[in-house]
């Protein structure tokens, strides 16, 4: 049985409104993602340029100045950079500056050359410090700034 042609045009027209609609759709989707991608990097940025005043860090900051050259972002490729700070507890979640979970102050530092990350914390009770295996996330160079 053959359908008619105002069937087969009419499938057509259809099938192209549904392609637009499917693509605009992506489209508006798209924008929702990068648009909420940017919130979290702007919430990483304040949290970060927050933790780099926090006296919790700038203690840990003196100790591991003793032992790993550490340089502002570009100069030196061959010193350490602080890639991210953040409070963690003892599962590694991280906390909120001022909030009271938090057990242990940890810093991401990576180095251009040769290419290494070391994650250094500290333990907010008796202040000892020493190198961890990575946080949960931060397998990457750090959560987006």
């Amino acid at each position: 049985m053959e359908s008619s042609p105002v069937v087969r045009i009419l499938i057509g027209v259809v099938s192209v409104l549904f392609l637009v609609g499917y693509i605009a759709w992506r489209f508006m989707r798209a924008g929702q993602v990068v648009e909420a991608q940017a919130a979290f990097g702007n919430d990483m940025s304040s949290y970060f340029a927050a933790m780099m005043q926090d006296p919790r860090w700038l203690r840990l900051q003196q100790m591991v100045q003793a032992r790993y050259p550490l340089a502002p972002p570009g100069t030196n490729p061959q010193a350490y950079v602080v890639q991210h700070v953040a409070l963690v507890d003892d599962q590694a979640q991280m906390y909120a500056q001022r909030s009271h979970g938090a057990t242990r102050v940890v810093a991401l530092l990576v180095r251009a050359q040769p290419s290494s990350q070391i994650y250094v914390s500290m333990d907010l009770a008796n202040g000892s410090v020493r190198e961890d295996p990575a946080p949960y996330g931060w397998t990457y160079l750090g959560p987006p700034r």
